[in-house]
């Protein structure tokens, strides 16, 4: 795994620095990025959150004013892509209003890329109301992400699985089909979701706590799903159909039927998402890190952020 940029922020405060995660931009050698920061629900997500510029230098460029926050669905943390085009935008899925939920572009206002980061939430929304039960993204080619999120729509009273193409600006919505959920499942905030190759992914906890995963053939998608084995929560899904799923502390690369085939130390390492590399002519696999060192006679710090990359078909020289 190879370090793609490292920059440090100094002078933010314990609010900014403690409660977010970095998304660098989806470039070669990224020089910034976006940071997501909000308040937190204890133990689990975010009930509000909004994106910053990121980069080298003093944290008064950058956590100034009142930014645009928009409000993640259940107390969740989103899935969030930046652009496949490698323009400092973002997409992720939210609250747009008492009963709309759907897509949310944040993007740099200035026209150096910098911030503010404000947030467009004009693309067309689910098609129907109803609380999210997963999202998220795949590569699906060099310039375009496949984004999925299924969700109870509250009109129709049925499940649905609703597909977007997302490369830069609004998102389109490429279909919305009924999907059936296994009996008695009762979930507890919003997982991860996935098309990937043939199938769609569903991982979710209970209201108990216990993480599940569910498959559903994409070409039959109102049929039982199959739960995959071992309790695992999907993190991600990559381009070739391979799933990742993290404990915090080490990630489990498997098949696409949940199957492991290797593990690897991944510690506070955050999966961001995949990129083509056109001069390498190969998948590279994109992972941050944050570190926040406090001052200690003063309130706040230096806030550092680091971007790996690692080809994504090398994964396994990580293993354990």
């Amino acid at each position: 795994m190879t370090l793609a940029s490292s920059f440090a922020v100094t002078g933010a405060s314990d609010y900014w620095a403690r409660n977010g995660f970095f998304a660098p931009r989806r470039t070669a050698r990224p020089a910034d990025g976006m940071w997501f920061v909000g308040d937190i629900v204890a133990g689990y997500g975010y009930f509000s959150m909004a994106g910053v510029y990121l980069s080298g230098g003093d944290a008064s460029m950058y956590f100034i004013g009142d930014p645009d926050y928009f409000t993640p669905d259940s107390g969740s943390i989103p899935a969030i892509a930046m652009s496949p085009g490698g323009s400092m935008e973002a997409l992720s899925f939210a609250m747009r209003g008492d009963a709309d939920r759907g897509p949310i572009r944040a993007y740099a206002s200035a026209a150096d890329d910098s911030g503010p980061i404000v947030v467009d939430r004009t693309a067309p929304g689910l098609p129907g109301t109803g609380a999210m039960l997963g999202a998220g993204f795949v590569a699906e080619n060099s310039a375009l992400d496949r984004a999925l999120v299924v969700y109870f729509d509250e009109g129709l009273l049925e499940h649905r699985a609703v597909e977007f193409e997302y490369s830069t600006g609004n998102p389109a919505i490429v279909s919305a089909v009924k999907i059936t959920m296994p009996a008695g499942m009762i979930p507890a905030g919003v997982g991860f979701a996935a098309r990937s190759g043939a199938f769609y992914y569903l991982s979710i906890s209970e209201a108990g706590g216990a993480a599940r995963t569910f498959r559903w053939a994409a070409a039959d998608p109102t049929a039982e799903p199959a739960e995959l084995p071992g309790g695992a929560s999907l993190v991600a899904a990559l381009h070739d159909g391979r799933l990742l799923s993290s404990d915090g502390l080490v990630t489990t690369v498997m098949d696409a039927e949940g199957a492991p085939l290797f593990a690897f130390p991944s510690g506070s390492l955050r999966f961001v998402h995949e990129r083509w590399d056109s001069a390498a002519a190969a998948w590279l696999a994109v992972f941050s890190r944050s570190i926040f060192i406090e001052n200690q006679n003063e309130d706040g710090g230096d806030l550092r952020v680091e971007a790996y990359e690692i080809p994504s078909a090398s994964l396994e020289t990580l293993a354990m």
